[in-house]
């Protein structure tokens, strides 16, 4: 009798231990800090961080704060800056197989964050417990609907942080170069033609005027200057061709520097999140720094199972 309630209380214990995990699984987990960058064309880089509580191996559901554009493939890391394997539920719900990491950052591309009225463009998103904020290079903000914890620059971008806000909203217009044609003015030769100057009496009588044949130069002269014609020529052919070419120098920030030090220890190739975490830099930082090189021209950038994989796209100098 006693057996048989021991084995009834540790099947009663099971049975709320599952239903517990159930419950639990069955309550995705949302995002405490989010960091958005807008690019110029209203799209947006989203990097959500979520935060694990006695997770140390097994499979997690994470609601995203924003639908992800479905062309671009999201990407979900550790705290090491690996990637994770995951399946996506839905346009919103992913779940992640996780082992020994504390939190997990999923990074992807939205277009529902943006909108443009005119020439004036109007963020709104959703905020969690901190949402960071990098508006476009050349951006002027007009309203802002919270007071931000944080205004930055980073170079020549706008930052803004809040905390505690549900909702936030921005309207910022951005800088059009607008080059200015000036007409050219009417020819006023056309308009009036210029009077002639009379010629000038000449001081020679005309009976004496002659015009005055250049006389051939001499056969040794001539050939002299042919020579010496021909030497300049030389000369200058030499330069031109044995002048050795000038180094392209670009101008490079010590961490640009370290990335393609890095690539170039890898044989010259290398997934982003590599590098990263070797670098120690978080990914937007690192992601950065891949945009300023590949503007460069100094490395590409491939896409390969949903990752950043960098290449070295010329091997020259820099400054």
């Amino acid at each position: 009798m006693v057996r048989r309630v021991g084995s009834l209380v540790v099947i009663a214990l099971v049975l709320l231990a599952s239903l517990a995990y159930l419950k639990a699984y069955g309550q995705p987990l949302t995002s405490s800090r989010v960091v958005v960058e807008v690019y110029r064309d209203g799209a947006a880089l989203v990097t959500e961080t979520y935060v694990l509580r006695n997770v140390t191996l097994g499979e997690v559901l994470l609601k995203l704060l924003y639908e992800p554009s479905p062309e671009v493939p999201i990407m979900v890391v550790d705290q090491d800056g690996a990637p994770l394997p995951y399946v996506q539920e839905d346009s919103m719900l992913v779940k992640v197989l996780v082992a020994n990491t504390s939190f997990l950052n999923v990074t992807y591309v939205t277009q529902a964050l943006t909108s443009k009225n005119g020439g004036v463009w109007v963020f709104k998103a959703k905020a969690p417990d901190e949402l960071t904020v990098l508006l476009p290079q050349g951006s002027t903000v007009l309203y802002v609907s919270a007071v931000p914890d944080v205004v930055d620059v980073i170079g020549d971008k706008l930052l803004f942080t809040f905390k505690g806000v549900d909702e936030v909203e921005i309207q910022y217009i951005l800088e059009i170069a607008v080059k200015v044609v000036t007409p050219k003015p009417v020819n006023e030769t056309q308009e009036q033609p210029a009077q002639k100057e009379q010629p000038k009496p000449s001081p020679t009588p005309p009976e004496t005027e002659e015009k005055k044949e250049m006389l051939p130069l001499p056969l040794p002269i001539l050939v002299i200057v042919i020579v010496l014609i021909a030497l300049v020529v030389a000369v200058v052919l030499s330069i031109l061709v044995l002048r050795p070419r000038r180094s392209e120098y670009i101008s490079l920030r010590p961490e640009e520097e370290e990335v393609l030090r890095r690539l170039r220890s890898r044989g010259g190739e290398a997934f982003q999140h590599e590098i990263a975490k070797e670098m120690g830099l978080p990914k937007t930082t690192m992601w950065r720094l891949v945009r300023r090189l590949e503007s460069k021209g100094l490395i590409e950038i491939e896409k390969r199972y949903g990752m950043n994989y960098l290449r070295l796209k010329r091997r020259g100098r820099w400054a």
